[in-house]
């Protein structure tokens, strides 16, 4: 009789569905289940439904200043690395014009030549400051107390300002466990609500119309969206979108999680991205062209969680 397929993909596709979306499907579907509340018989449902609501939204709301500051804090870390790399590019000749290229001091700094430097991520970043100030401190009566303090500076400044993004990290990341499961229970409770009113109207497929918009929480087809986000379980791909990109587009790739994660053009749902793929580490971004995904002719945008234990969060926008 009545369709259920669309709010069964309610909570069975969560992930394809935007909490913008969620907000505006659910908020709607109250306001429609209060205009039809003749004599009072949705009255708890309403309330139960309402009562979700809030608890969820109100989290996303303390979810995304928590966000907000670590984004902020992330900008700090991300400086911080931009000047440690230019210092050490701009101090490098000082280095080469006391030990020349080659000795076994200059091999001490740049055991794999300055281009070590210029690719380091956030993984390694950290191992090279300690090295610099290290041997800064070790050749502070050849290259000056300068050199030293510049690199000591970095060294000491980016551990306090790794330690305070990673504490941040971890909140946002126990407030969107947290926030995680509040959605589920808007999502049962609209279940809930789909499953009831079907029984009531069994017959009257018109009915859905009454209650339920289901224009909200359909997928894109006209290919005018520019943004998508959502999150991706461990170990798992998920299909941001399905559409044809012109040859050209820039792609910004955020990773809004820890985790790491893998981006790519696929042929079909569910095929996942690998390390030869657009990989964007935890807390970071890269703009690329969509050619550099995979196959232009390809048009499911896939994202791999490489994290075995950990949730990933992603944006995906055209700019």
């Amino acid at each position: 009789m009545i369709n259920l397929k669309t709010f069964f993909k309610i909570h069975l596709d969560a992930k394809n569905i935007s909490d913008d979306n969620m907000e505006k499907f659910t908020d709607d579907h109250i306001h429609r289940l209060t205009n039809n509340n003749t004599g009072g018989k949705y009255t708890a449902r309403i309330t139960a439904t309402q009562n979700a609501y809030n608890t969820y939204f109100g989290t996303i709301t303390k979810e995304d200043r928590e966000l907000s500051t670590q984004r902020a804090k992330t900008k700090t870390v991300d400086t911080l690395i931009a000047e440690f790399k230019d210092a050490v590019r701009t101090k490098e000749g000082t280095i080469r014009g006391v030990f020349h290229a080659g000795s076994p001091e200059y091999i001490k700094f740049f055991p794999h030549g300055i281009t070590e430097y210029d690719v380091a991520i956030k993984a390694n970043i950290k191992t090279l400051m300690d090295r610099m100030a290290h041997f800064a401190a070790e050749y502070e009566a050849q290259l000056g107390g300068e050199l030293l303090q510049i690199f000591e500076t970095l060294y000491n400044e980016y551990k306090a300002a790794r330690g305070v993004q990673l504490d941040a990290i971890d909140v946002v990341d126990a407030d969107r466990q947290a926030t995680s499961v509040k959605r589920d229970v808007v999502e049962i409770q609209v279940m809930r609500n789909v499953l009831a009113l079907a029984d009531e109207y069994l017959g009257e497929p018109e009915m859905v119309e009454v209650f339920f918009d289901q224009t909200i929480i359909q997928p894109d087809k006209s290919g005018t969206a520019t943004f998508w986000e959502g999150n991706v379980n461990a170990s798992a791909t998920v299909t941001i979108v399905e559409r044809s990109f012109a040859t050209g587009t820039q792609m910004l790739l955020r990773n809004t999680g820890s985790a790491q994660l893998s981006f790519c053009l696929a042929a079909a749902e569910g095929i996942a991205c690998g390390n030869n793929n657009i990989v964007v580490d935890g807390m970071s971004e890269k703009q690329i062209g969509i050619e550099d995904m995979g196959n232009i002719v390809n048009t499911f945008l896939n994202v791999t969680n490489m994290d075995a234990s950990n949730e990933g969060r992603w944006e995906v926008e055209i700019v």
